[in-house]
């Protein structure tokens, strides 16, 4: 039996369509190699295990969650310098390019899923109208 085509459709677009989150500790890998050098006594597995540390506990948090999903920018910042206090490391006046950095690299590390285009290309040849949905801020979208 052939069903018809759903008129329209709403499609999640991170980590549906666009693997955002993985390309996340990629980023950070790439980004403490980028100011190793600046920094006294940090190394990749030491910072990216004080980095899930740090982000565990902020994101398990449902109020802290909310309010840093409204502005990334800001969690990003938190991130990095929590992070480098559960190291000892004082690594302030680097916070911000640290930050920075970070959300261009995870930015340019975001690709879609395998299949996701063709997907798509499927779904809008069958006459579907699509809608992308995303709690994402909008500046970011």
């Amino acid at each position: 039996m052939n069903e018809p085509a759903p008129t329209a459709t709403l499609i999640d677009l991170h980590d549906t369509i666009l693997e955002y989150d993985g390309s996340a500790d990629r980023a950070w890998r790439s980004v403490i190699a980028e100011f190793a050098y600046s920094i006294p006594g940090i190394d990749i597995k030491r910072s990216m295990s004080a980095l899930h540390e740090f982000q565990g506990w902020y994101w398990g948090d449902p109020e802290r969650h909310r309010t840093g999903r409204l502005n990334l920018e800001l969690a990003r910042r938190e991130m990095v310098s929590g992070t480098f206090d559960l190291m000892g490391l004082a690594a302030s006046s680097l916070a911000e390019k640290i930050t920075e950095s970070y959300a261009v690299q995870r930015d340019l590390g975001a690709r879609p899923f395998p299949g996701a285009v063709e997907t798509l290309a499927y779904i809008s040849a069958k006459g579907t109208r699509m809608t992308i949905v995303t709690d994402g801020t909008s500046a970011m979208q």
